[in-house]
């Protein structure tokens, strides 16, 4: 399920299930304002480098690293050293790991299987199209409400491309703000035109609308 926000028991969160300490191994920051396993893209790339480290380090064998993915390079390490065999099928009959790291495996390469043969198991699943944007570069802290508002669109539009941001704030000074597709011209006119002598996320917070009016007539 797609579900960036995801936290499990065990603090492993985002589509990719990173703990803190992985996610810091493998580049994904996290902090006050920003918790980038929540980040599809960033995450992505994180688990691809990291899945990369398990295959090299398991000696090419992705059964092991699938598995040390799921339970931590350390316990399938283990379980190798307790049995005497690098094998995934061994050391799953052995009983020396995790029963969730048993069951996880097998279900890859279940899911591999029924989808390169969907018409055999009764499944006619149509991929969803690529997520498109356009990226904004912000110079400043700004709250996601004024961004939605310079958009033209919701707020919860403006969460959903960013589901890496913690707060209802990008994080202090610039970075990159993800926007709907076709927004980036206009978003960054009206961006232009704030008066830049308070900090943008004040704005709104505070019911100051006044200088924001004169961007946007006929606000309250």
């Amino acid at each position: 399920v797609w579900k960036p926000a995801a936290l499990s028991s065990a603090a492993a969160k985002g589509i990719w299930q990173f703990i803190p300490s992985t996610g810091r191994r493998f580049g994904l920051d996290q902090d006050y304002y920003v918790d980038q396993r929540s980040d599809p893209e960033q995450s992505t790339r994180a688990a691809a480098r990291y899945l990369k480290f398990l295959y090299n380090y398991f000696a090419g064998d992705w059964l092991l690293a699938m598995a040390a993915y799921n339970s931590g390079e350390g316990n399938v390490s283990k379980a190798i050293a307790r049995s005497g065999y690098a094998d995934f099928w061994e050391i799953h009959r052995a009983g020396f790991l995790p029963n969730e790291t048993r069951n996880y495996v097998p279900a890859i390469l279940s899911v591999i299987i029924v989808s390169h043969n969907q018409k055999r198991y009764g499944f006619n699943v149509t991929p969803e199209q690529p997520l498109t944007y356009d990226l904004a570069k912000l110079d400043s802290q700004t709250d996601l409400s004024v961004a939605a508002d310079l958009c033209g669109v919701s707020e919860d539009t403006i969460r959903d491309l960013n589901p890496q941001f913690r707060r209802n704030l990008t994080p202090p000074g610039s970075c990159a703000l993800r926007i709907p597709t076709g927004k980036k011209k206009d978003f960054e006119t009206a961006l232009g035109k704030v008066d830049k002598s308070r900090p943008v996320n004040m704005l709104f917070r505070r019911g100051e609308w006044a200088q924001y009016a004169l961007i946007r007539p006929g606000k309250p």
